[in-house]
């Protein structure tokens, strides 16, 4: 087959097609990230106890050093939880961050392609032609 009858049929998939698709995937990626980490439930549970680990404190009668055990304890296990939650969304952002860039880079890089394989081409004519014409 003749390339120059497939070459429009190509830029047209490249920039048309290819594009569309190569744009679906990277956003999949991005979707795949966010439900991977949980962005959601972390941000929803943000102030929840760690593992959901709490004191009860019995109400039969009122002891202030029983009270103010539960009550560290609950404290703690909240900011633990906070903690690990805060590390978790930091390192889902910097992948997302990292994502993003890497998806914008590689979009144009989807675009450069065909125009950098011309070029190339064009040079080794051109130097071919130089050398051993």
């Amino acid at each position: 087959m003749n390339f120059l009858a497939v070459l429009p049929y190509y830029i047209y998939w490249h920039y048309a097609q290819g594009l569309i698709q190569l744009a679906r995937n990277i956003g999949g990626f991005l979707l795949f990230e966010l439900h991977f980490f949980s962005i959601g439930s972390l941000l929803k549970t943000f102030f929840s106890p760690f593992q959901r680990l709490t004191e009860n404190y019995s109400k039969h009668s009122f002891d202030v050093e029983a009270f103010l055990s539960v009550l560290i304890v609950n404290i703690i296990m909240r900011v633990v939880g906070m903690c690990v939650r805060t590390v978790l969304l930091v390192i889902a952002g910097i992948t997302l961050i990292i994502s993003i860039i890497l998806g914008g880079l590689f979009l144009v890089l989807w675009l450069i392609i065909p125009l950098l394989l011309l070029f190339g081409v064009f040079s080794a004519l051109v130097t071919f032609s130089k050398y051993y014409l």
